[in-house]
């Protein structure tokens, strides 16, 4: 049931946002964070974004399960679709002062940095997650494998329908 709660509105917002990026819908808040820090690619229409759309699909998803209550679940929405932006941006700034350009593979280490790049976000979610619900640490960790498997499938899936530019 948690995986649920943690995955499928965050998959579907994310998804959305990608349409937005691709289509480039909300242009006015397509504003880099920092480029010196993040890069071009990590906006304010992201942080703004994925948080707000994940609290709807949350607070939707609720309405069917019926889990929490309305108010926590939106409110979980909202945390959840921050964590996940926030833990994206130290592996960008990372990147960044390795000399890899935003939205651009590193030619060393590549599959560190693929695995960085789904680990990151998933991590981000499933420990907000952990705190504001309560699972155990062995959940945690079964909850952030599981993000990482769903995080490929689904960049491979926008990748081959060429909504995604790049693995």
């Amino acid at each position: 049931m948690d995986s649920l709660y943690i995955y499928v509105p965050i998959v579907l917002a994310t998804t959305l946002h990608m349409f937005l990026v691709k289509y480039d819908v909300l242009s006015a808040l397509k504003i880099p964070i920092s480029k010196t820090m993040f890069g071009e690619n990590k906006t304010w229409r992201g942080v703004i974004f994925v948080p707000l759309s994940n609290a709807i699909l949350m607070g939707l998803l609720n309405l069917f399960i019926g889990r929490f209550e309305f108010q926590f679940a939106v409110t979980l929405g909202i945390v959840l679709g921050f964590g996940y932006i926030l833990f994206e941006l130290p592996n960008s700034f990372v990147k960044r002062r390795l000399g890899i350009p935003a939205g651009k593979k590193a030619k060393k280490n590549k599959w560190l940095f693929i695995l960085t790049d789904r680990l990151d976000s998933a991590f981000g979610v499933v420990i907000f997650y952990k705190f504001m619900v309560g699972i155990t640490w062995l959940e945690s960790i079964f909850y952030i494998v599981l993000g990482m498997v769903i995080h490929f499938s689904f960049s491979l899936t926008l990748y081959l329908l060429k909504i995604k530019k790049s693995l």
